[in-house]
């Protein structure tokens, strides 16, 4: 087994990927609460994983412990997880405030035990989804800087914390596998896991946030896969294993090849470009596009996220193309061509929606463009060689040399 196959598998067993994604989204987001509600951001610390999902610190002493639960379709039921937070809450009287809180932040209804809290958000639910959440820290954020008389961009704000978050946990769980005494994560989150409200706060009073790529390819890769978990958690259809391949695959990712796979999945938009990029390609329409052609067809390939059939490549995208748009989005294509591996190393792209086989994008792109040469010396190291976009149908068929 290589590195990087080693690398995936100790990624994948760290934790349940939608539920560590989903209780680091719910503490920032509750830390956001109270630094609007004016707490002093020096009196405070988000612990992650170290007492429970994650705790509120102030001085020494916590004052919330919180309690995550992120599940398909809602049929579970956690009395004996809530049993078991009444016991850790008893264990660690001398770690918590004498008016510690328990609460409870599932993304769908449940009842909960005694003595534990249904977290309340601001509409009145008690139960949120991880694409929710999002939504909601990106408008906290944005109270927050309306009411400091300061503006920023609240996407990259709120990409910068999320990315924050990310890397404590990735910290303590990369000290955790590197450790030459295995420690338990526990042993090493309550030493290593604490985020400062005053590191928070100082991102948020930055009145201008740099175009960081590392911070917003991890919020596109959380709201990625949180988009895939709504989507699943809807479809009793789609083939799980096929999705959890696609999943681990994204979550061993590094940000080179984060940008790299977005780029091909999202041939029509220079996704450096700037943060809307980002934005408008992590809609559920393009991850639903994604997640209908990957469930549909053979397993690609786990490392390359694409398929080889006949010695030639193709690769999934995330667009619905339609009748309507298809001369559109092959004129965006070509226009994108000179970010893209698609156009020298794949074959055929695949789409998602209805239109007829397009045999070359190039063929639907108007005359007056300039295209490159096509036609010319194969041997040209500058030469494009044609790319077409399949249906699923007509790959499912075999229908395309």
């Amino acid at each position: 087994m290589d590195d990087k196959d080693n690398n995936i598998l100790n990624k994948s067993a760290i934790a349940n990927w939608s539920g560590y994604i989903y209780q680091g989204l719910c503490g920032l987001y509750h830390s956001l609460t109270m630094i609007k509600a004016g707490v002093n951001p020096s009196e405070y610390k988000l612990w992650l994983d170290a007492y429970e999902d994650f705790s509120i610190e102030r001085n020494g002493l916590m004052v919330s412990l919180h309690q995550c639960k992120c599940d398909t379709y809602g049929r579970n039921a956690y009395h004996e997880e809530f049993r078991k937070m009444l016991l850790k809450e008893n264990h660690l009287k001398d770690s918590l405030d004498s008016n510690c809180v328990l609460y409870f932040h599932p993304n769908h209804d449940y009842e909960v035990g005694d003595n534990i809290l249904k977290y309340q958000y601001p509409n009145g639910k008690t139960f949120c989804t991880p694409t929710e959440i999002i939504e909601l820290i990106i408008y906290i954020i944005d109270e927050i800087m309306q009411s400091r008389q300061h503006y920023s961009n609240k996407d990259l704000i709120a990409a910068s914390l999320i990315a924050l978050v990310d890397k404590k946990v990735l910290e303590v769980h990369e000290r955790y596998l590197k450790g030459k005494k295995k420690k338990s994560l526990m042993w090493i989150a309550k030493r290593y896991a604490d985020i400062s409200f005053q590191d928070i706060d100082c991102v948020l009073r930055h009145e201008l946030i740099d175009f960081n790529s590392d911070d917003i390819f991890q919020l596109w890769k959380i709201t990625f896969i949180t988009n895939i978990n709504e989507i699943i958690e809807n479809n009793d259809e789609i083939d799980s294993s096929k999705i959890d391949d696609l999943v681990e695959c994204i979550e061993s990712m590094d940000d080179n090849e984060l940008k790299v796979f977005f780029q091909r999945i999202n041939p029509d938009v220079r996704i450096l470009h700037n943060s809307s990029s980002f934005v408008n390609n992590t809609n559920k329409d393009r991850t639903d596009a994604l997640i209908n052609i990957i469930n549909d067809l053979i397993p690609m390939n786990k490392k390359l996220l694409c398929w080889n059939c006949n010695n030639k490549y193709e690769t999934p995208t995330a667009i619905t193309f339609k009748r309507s748009n298809i001369k559109r989005y092959c004129k965006e294509i070509v226009n994108n061509s000179a970010n893209l591996d698609s156009i020298w190393i794949y074959d055929w792209m695949v789409g998602d929606g209805e239109f007829e086989k397009v045999d070359n994008i190039y063929s639907q792109v108007s005359s007056i463009m300039n295209l490159p040469d096509t036609d010319g010396d194969s041997k040209n190291i500058f030469k494009s060689k044609p790319v077409g976009i399949l249906t699923i149908k007509d790959m499912q068929d075999g229908r395309f040399n």
